[in-house]
């Protein structure tokens, strides 16, 4: 009898071999969907070391015999000693961005997780509202507050701050901290700890793995943002990278290679930052708190 009840609870159980081939399929399907996302990387790195003359053809010519350093030699000499400006000044201004709109939606999330205030469940969801509107339909009267009001048109300043309002990293440090135990709040109010002072000293420290996601997807959003600085800047100085290889497309149309090696050159830094901090990322949106 024992056997018999055996014997249907591993015929009731699947077998080793679905669930082989379940893991089997899942396996392939994940590496036709990275050869997908890879494939356009790939050919702009071997295009962006494969001369120019080569590319211009209907069918381009590809030798690895052949593959040299011109295009990124031609990127540096054709903006005119450019390019390194353009690329310091995407780096400084996504990081003034990233550490700048961490510590503002940090706030902001402390503020509507913690605190008790009237229209506090309207204003977040007014909010996050603001996450369905285009960002085209808000281009023309951002441009008219920061032209005409601010004066800030053509300088950086124009594209740090309204990048510094980000909804998104409200929403996730409000989830996060809303799990957080109101005790150590209270144990900080009792020591006689301002409210800053709690956001400071408690809040901050325990909301590493949350800001440190937010801070990289910010930087990562910052380095790839590209129509707001196209439409504010005018200076060739002042120019983001994502701008000036645009910049550099438009007077050469005809030169395929060196534009492939300045797209190289602006995507090495951002994949060498997802790797670096890839951990960082996995521990911010591994916690379970995004719950309402």
């Amino acid at each position: 009898m024992v056997q018999l009840n055996e014997l249907r609870e591993i015929g009731t159980r699947p077998t080793d071999w679905a669930k082989n081939l379940r893991l089997s399929a899942a396996s392939l399907i994940l590496v036709l969907w990275a050869l997908v996302v890879f494939l356009p990387l790939a050919w702009m790195g071997i295009c962006a070391f494969t001369p120019n003359e080569n590319l211009l053809f209907t069918r381009p010519v590809i030798r690895f015999e052949a593959f040299s350093l011109d295009n990124l030699r031609s990127v540096f000499r054709r903006s005119n000693g450019l390019f390194d400006n353009w690329l310091f000044n995407s780096f400084y201004i996504a990081l003034v961005v990233s550490i700048g709109s961490t510590f503002l939606s940090a706030m902001a999330g402390y503020s509507y997780a913690k605190m008790r205030f009237p229209g506090r469940q309207v204003i977040f969801w007014i909010l996050l509202a603001t996450l369905m509107v285009p960002y085209q339909a808000i281009v023309i009267p951002l441009f008219v507050v920061v032209n005409n009001m601010l004066r800030l048109a053509d300088s950086h300043w124009a594209i740090i701050l309204p990048q510094l309002a980000a909804p998104a990293g409200v929403f996730f440090c409000r989830q996060y901290m809303k799990t957080l135990p109101s005790d150590l709040e209270d144990a900080a109010r009792i020591d006689g700890c301002s409210e800053f002072g709690i956001f400071c000293r408690v809040i901050l420290p325990v909301s590493r793995p949350v800001l440190a996601a937010t801070a990289i997807f910010t930087f990562l959003w910052s380095w790839e943002s590209f129509f707001w600085p196209l439409v504010i800047l005018r200076s060739e100085k002042r120019f983001v990278l994502q701008v000036g290889l645009a910049y550099l497309q438009d007077n050469s149309l005809l030169s395929p290679g060196y534009l492939m090696a300045g797209a190289l050159a602006a995507s090495i830094p951002v994949v060498l930052f997802f790797i670096v901090f890839q951990r960082q990322l996995t521990k911010g949106f591994s916690f379970g708190g995004l719950q309402g």
